[in-house]
């Protein structure tokens, strides 16, 4: 059998990842996968090391419904975790919101977690659930943690979920602010409110060609786009996404390894023309403050750093 040239190799991956990019878009369009499921889906990739209920194996009847569930997610950074879930407590406090249920996704790292435990324990203790992957699931596999986040969303119905990375920090204000934010924007076809605002954001959309729409209030922005670091949704959310996250392909980081985990990507492009995203005009947190661990290359060729300078972590006041 006649092997191919480097050249005619090349053309060929070219051709390849043309037309798998081409049918990824269509996915997006039609808001549903063309390729049949991924066995990886279905299997079990995390699993509860709560000393108490796990919202996925209780009875209905055991679980309150929350207004708010905050889900975080995290890998290799317990002391990082347990400080946010430390100003958590405080800017929940200060909110007045009494019944959240906070669910921590551990992307498995060999780190000692029992410093997150412990404060989960003390500030949420009967309203908080500690998952574990059972293997490290990195960026290539970061959509299989969000889709055990809409699972455990599911079994909760929470009035609001707010998702966190373990690298930003905000104010005690932080909880109440993004509450307000959100109850602000009367369109019922919000779904998403991006709490992260940076410099150099995308004016013209990122993802997607939308020019950023300001509020009249200028307290917040449509951009129809959003990333990870911090954002709130209503159920429209999760219905609209049909509670599932699609698989993203190998492919995606064979002529580019440096290319996002594509879950961002994912939701903005699969609710674009379907719902309304909005982006608060001043960041509520603040993210730049640690090295990325799941994509350090493409941090080093844009920061994603909003922190104002002499900013105090967590603190209410800027030295």
């Amino acid at each position: 059998m006649r092997r191919l040239s480097a050249a005619s190799q090349d053309s060929t991956l070219v051709y390849v990842s043309g037309v798998h990019q081409w049918l990824r878009n269509l996915e997006y369009r039609l808001n549903r996968t063309l390729f049949g499921g991924d066995p990886r889906a279905e299997r079990l990739h995390f699993i509860s090391r709560t000393p108490g209920i796990d919202p996925l194996s209780a009875p209905a009847s055991a679980l309150a419904r929350p207004r708010l569930a905050i889900v975080l997610t995290t890998h290799r950074r317990p002391e990082s975790a347990r400080r946010l879930i430390e100003a958590l407590a405080v800017s929940l406090r200060q909110a007045r919101q009494d019944d959240p249920f906070i669910v921590v996704l551990d992307d498995r790292s060999g780190c000692d977690y029992a410093p997150v435990l412990a404060a989960l324990a003390q500030h949420f203790d009967g309203r908080f659930a500690f998952y574990q992957s059972l293997e490290h699931l990195g960026k290539r596999a970061f959509w299989l943690t969000y889709q055990h986040a809409f699972r455990v969303i599911e079994r909760l119905r929470p009035s609001h979920s707010l998702f966190l990375q373990d690298d930003v920090t905000f104010r005690p204000s932080f909880i109440g602010d993004a509450l307000s934010l959100w109850q602000a924007i009367d369109d019922p076809r919000k779904a998403v409110l991006y709490l992260c605002a940076v410099q150099d954001d995308e004016v013209e959309g990122r993802w997607i060609r939308y020019r950023r729409v300001e509020s009249s209030s200028g307290r917040v922005r449509r951009t129809q786009w959003f990333d990870l670091q911090a954002f709130m949704v209503g159920p429209l959310f999760f219905e609209l996404l049909r509670n599932r996250v699609f698989p993203i392909h190998e492919r995606r980081w064979r002529r580019d390894s440096v290319r996002s985990s594509g879950v961002g990507e994912q939701f903005t492009r699969r609710l674009f023309h379907r719902a309304n995203i909005y982006q608060a005009s001043q960041t509520l947190v603040f993210h730049g403050g640690e090295e990325s661990l799941m994509n350090a290359e493409a941090r080093r060729i844009r920061a994603l750093d909003n922190r104002p300078p002499g900013l105090d972590p967590f603190s209410a006041d800027d030295r």
